[in-house]
């Protein structure tokens, strides 16, 4: 994969950003999640490591671009992972793929049950 491809990739990025930042002002679990946790924490914490800039190398792999972080949206280029790769995700995203197999709904009953 040459960096003309990623550059594409990162241009898709820029334009799920301003519409995620939208969202990221109400009150529903996902947007107080996305507001309270660095989405780099929970790329760590699953496993990802800070390449340089901002890519980031998926678990499992040394060293190497898997995906890329722009703002709070993270866009995995890999397949070799529970992510889907070329889609975007929030921190409130990648929280539901990782613990609960994507079930949005799931992880919001549970983010609200925490809170109360």
């Amino acid at each position: 994969m040459g960096w003309k491809n990623l550059s594409n990739r990162e241009r898709k990025v820029e334009k799920h950003i301003g519409a995620r930042r939208q969202k990221d002002t109400g009150t529903a679990p996902s947007s107080i999640y996305n507001r309270a946790v660095p989405i780099t924490d929970l790329l760590e914490n699953y496993g990802w490591k800070h390449y340089k800039g901002q890519y980031w190398t998926r678990p499992g792999k040394r060293t190497g671009v898997s995906g890329s972080l722009l703002g709070s949206i993270f866009w995995p280029f890999t397949s070799s992972t529970c992510l889907e790769s070329d889609q975007p995700y929030d921190a409130f995203e990648l929280l539901a793929q990782y613990e609960f197999h994507g079930d949005k709904r799931a992880c919001a009953r549970v983010l609200l049950k925490e809170a109360a």
